[in-house]
């Protein structure tokens, strides 16, 4: 009876037969458990988290792939820029706006973002909001972390942090021209607790004391954007050699965030400082 069994299994045809019957059987089943574990995801509150439930995609990517990613940038406006385009800077962390224009609290929906995606930490050159070229350069500290806001929109409805939860984020701009300008730093995550606390440092002087709402409530879905809730505003004096450092505090929860600056030159000096 061994004898037949072991002949049953070593004949070429009937051992083949198995082989394609295990594998029509068993392919579906793995196919169906990958695609049940692409859909679980973590999310970023106080217990840790990597995925966004908007951008349906791990954070969990290569270096080159995030660098890849992060180049994607809003083309030169086909349409007229807003009035004060050639004066306003606009950055936008971990993605792109899906279903309208993005905006912001200066500016128009024809105007030119950078897009800063995740695990990107350089960028050079950045366009005006009209598309002139710059020298002004763009260092962030580490991150590793891309979710979304639901309910959110434009500019507001995506940030970038960090899954180490000990970590504030730091951004530099190098090069801005010399002048007077108005920051406005977007800075607020996807539950009412995740809120952060601004600091704004250029050469010896210092802006600080503003973060956005932290009050239970859910008013930093509102699609109107007011300073003390989705973001903060300061009013800044910059010399061109010494660079502008921004960054965002953990304050609600052990999270800290950007979803999106904008920086709108309005003088060309420099005068006493007014918040």
């Amino acid at each position: 009876m061994e004898k037949q069994m072991l002949s049953y299994f070593t004949s070429p045809l009937i051992t083949l037969s198995v082989i394609g019957f295990l594998t029509v059987t068993l392919t579906p089943i793995t196919r169906a458990a990958d695609k049940q574990q692409t859909s679980l995801i973590d999310q970023p509150n106080d217990t840790g988290g990597s995925r966004d439930p908007l951008l349906k995609t791990s954070n969990k990517q290569t270096p080159q792939e995030a660098v890849n990613r992060g180049k994607r940038s809003l083309p030169k406006p086909n349409k007229q820029p807003s009035k004060n385009a050639k004066r306003i800077l606009n950055i936008n962390f971990g993605m792109h706006p899906r279903d309208v224009p993005p905006g912001g609290v200066v500016g128009g929906p024809h105007d030119v973002w950078t897009l800063i995606d995740v695990g990107e930490t350089t960028k050079k050159n950045l366009p005006m909001a009209d598309g002139t070229s710059t020298k002004v350069c763009l260092r962030l500290s580490e991150n590793d972390g891309e979710w979304g806001i639901p309910g959110a929109f434009d500019i507001y409805h995506a940030y970038l942090y960090h899954n180490a939860r000990d970590v504030d984020l730091t951004l530099t701009l190098h090069n801005l021209p010399t002048g007077r300008y108005n920051v406005f730093v977007f800075a607020h995550g996807a539950a009412p607790e995740q809120n952060a606390a601004i600091e704004i440092s250029t050469g010896d002087e210092v802006y600080k004391g503003k973060a956005t709402i932290n009050d239970g409530s859910m008013s930093f879905l509102s699609r109107k954007h007011k300073a003390g809730v989705q973001y903060v505003r300061y009013t800044i004096d910059v010399n061109k050699r010494k660079p502008v450092t921004i960054i965002s505090y953990r304050d609600g929860s052990d999270l800290s965030m950007f979803n999106a600056i904008q920086l709108m030159r309005t003088d060309t000096s420099t005068r006493k400082r007014s918040n």
